[in-house]
C-alpha cells in the first residue's frame, strides 16, 4: 500500500540507527534480494531452476479467459529478467550489482561486443544474440554513432537494460560536451582518443564523474602506447585500450596474436583495466587474457558471423568464462 515504505522506512531508521528514507529502503530490499540471487547463481542456481509446477505448464486451462492455453514461461522469464536487470540466463548483471554497491568492479574478463556497423536494425539484432549468448558489454560503435548518432545508444539501452553500453566516439576535442551526450543517452563507458589534448582528457573524466560513467582511453595511432598510458591513467581515466584499427588488420604482421607481448607490457605499466581491440577471435582470445588484458573487444569475428550468438559463447569459452 502507498503508506508503507514510509512507514517502514522509518522503523529500520530507529531499530538500526541508520537513515533510511522511502528510497533507501526500498533499494535495500533490491540490495537484499539480488545479493540473495548472486549467491544461488555463484552456488549453481540460476535461471534453469526458474520453472513452476509443471500442471501449469502441460494442462491448458479448463476456462476463464486463459481457456486453453498454457503458461508461456520462457516469453515470462526473458521479461521478468529484464525488469530485473538480469541477464537472459536470469544472472544479475555486473551494473547492477555495481549501483547497489554489491560488487565494486565488474567481474573480469570482459567481453566487449563492438557494433561497428552503419545499420541500427541490424546491430539491435546483432547485440541481442551477443547479449543473449553472455556477453553484457555492447559497444555502439564510431561508424554507428556517425550513421545514426546517439539514438543507438538510446535504442540499445531500451533494447537491453541490463548490458554496460559503450559509445566509441573517439573524442578528440570537446571533451565534456561529447561525454555528456553519451551519458545523457544512457552509455555506461565512453571512448575517447588517446591522441586528444590533455585538457580534452581532463574535460571528459570530469563529465564522466558528475554523470556516474566511465571513460576508455583509445590508443589507436598513439606512437608511445605504454608512455601514453601512464598519463592518462594519471589524467583519470577509468580503462586504455590497445587497439588495432579494421585498416591496418589488412596487414598480417600486425595480427593481435603476435602482439602478446606488447599487451602484458602495457597490462604490467598501468594500474587500471586494459583493453585490447583489432582482429581477435576464439583461438586468439584466451592469448590476451593471459597477457592482463581485462576487456577483450571483439568485432568482425562475431558482427559478421553466421550465428552471432554462438561465436559469443566460443570467445567466452576461449576468455574462461564458460
Amino acid at each position: 500500500m502507498d503508506y508503507e515504505p514510509k512507514w517502514y522506512a522509518r522503523l529500520l531508521t530507529t531499530a538500526t540507527g541508520f537513515y533510511f528514507d522511502e528510497e533507501e529502503f526500498l533499494r535495500a530490499g533490491e540490495r537484499i534480494f539480488n545479493l540473495e540471487r548472486y549467491f544461488n547463481v555463484r552456488e549453481g542456481l540460476d535461471g534453469r531452476y526458474d520453472t513452476l509446477p509443471i500442471r501449469l505448464l502441460k494442462e491448458p486451462m479448463p476456462y476463464g479467459p486463459a481457456e486453453g492455453h498454457v503458461v508461456e514461461l520462457e516469453t515470462m522469464l526473458d521479461e521478468y529478467y529484464a525488469l530485473r536487470s538480469w541477464d537472459p540466463l536470469g544472472r544479475p548483471t555486473d551494473r547492477l550489482l555495481m549501483r547497489l554497491g554489491i560488487i565494486r568492479e565488474p567481474r573480469w574478463p570482459k567481453l566487449q561486443v563492438a557494433l561497428d556497423l552503419r545499420d541500427l536494425g541490424e546491430a539491435l539484432r546483432i547485440a541481442e544474440l551477443a547479449y543473449l549468448g553472455g556477453a553484457d558489454w555492447i559497444e555502439v560503435g564510431t561508424p554507428l554513432v556517425k550513421s545514426v548518432g546517439m539514438e543507438a545508444v538510446r535504442a540499445l539501452r531500451r533494447r537491453l537494460p541490463g548490458a554496460t553500453i559503450i559509445a566509441d566516439l573517439k573524442t578528440l576535442d570537446t571533451g565534456w560536451l561529447e561525454t555528456e551526450l553519451a551519458a545523457q543517452a544512457g552509455a555506461d563507458v565512453v571512448c575517447i582518443s588517446g591522441l586528444a589534448h590533455d585538457n580534452t582528457v581532463r574535460d571528459a573524466v570530469g563529465c564522466a564523474r558528475k554523470y556516474g560513467v566511465k571513460i576508455m582511453a583509445d590508443l589507436l595511432q598513439v606512437p608511445d602506447p605504454v608512455g601514453r598510458a601512464r598519463e592518462l591513467e594519471a589524467l583519470g581515466v577509468d580503462y586504455v585500450c590497445a587497439h588495432t584499427g579494421i585498416d591496418v588488420q589488412r596487414d598480417r604482421a600486425e595480427e593481435i596474436d603476435r602482439k602478446v607481448a606488447m599487451l602484458a607490457e602495457l597490462a604490467r605499466s598501468i594500474r587500471i583495466p586494459l583493453a585490447a581491440a583489432g582482429g581477435i577471435r576464439a583461438d586468439t582470445a584466451r592469448k590476451v587474457v593471459s597477457a592482463g588484458v581485462k576487456i577483450v573487444v571483439v568485432g568482425g569475428a562475431i558482427t559478421r558471423a553466421a550465428d552471432p550468438r554462438r561465436a559469443v559463447e566460443l570467445i567466452l569459452k576461449s576468455m574462461g568464462k564458460r
